[in-house]
This record gives structure tokens, sequence and C-alpha cells, in this order.
């Protein structure tokens, strides 16, 4: 009798390791797409918004207008 409850019970942990290894999987295996997906962005914002934002910066700066320079003093 405590025999038979104890393979019972052994049984039943054993499905119950099994459950959870496999729903560790399958987390990873979302984590893993997860990170992909979010390196596959980043990879996209780096080569396409940042120098798209260096080149507006850079036309800024070139589209200004000067400012006026002070008159330098003679005898300074």
């Amino acid at each position: 009798m405590a025999d038979d409850r104890i393979l019972a019970e052994t049984d039943r942990l054993r499905a119950d390791l099994l459950a959870a290894r496999a729903e560790l999987r399958q987390v990873q295996y979302d984590l893993r797409r997860e990170v992909e997906a979010l390196e596959s962005r980043v990879t996209a914002l780096n080569v396409g918004l940042v120098p798209l934002l260096a080149a507006l910066v850079a036309l800024v700066f070139a589209l200004r207008k000067p400012k006026r320079r002070l008159p330098v003093r003679a005898g300074a």
C-alpha cells in the first residue's frame, strides 16, 4: 500500500517535472524570438535613422545664418 502511494507520487512528480521542462523550453524559445526581433529593430534604427539624423543636423548647421562678428578694436 505505502509502496503504491510512493510510486504514484513519484509518477506524478515526474509528470510535473516534464511539464515544467516543456514550459521552460517554450518560455526560452519565446524570449529568444523577442530578443531577435529587438535586435532587428535596433539594427534598422542604426542603419537608417542615425545617418538620417546626422544628415539633418549637418543640414541645419549648413543652412543657418552666420552670426555677426564684433569688430576688432585697434590697439587691443
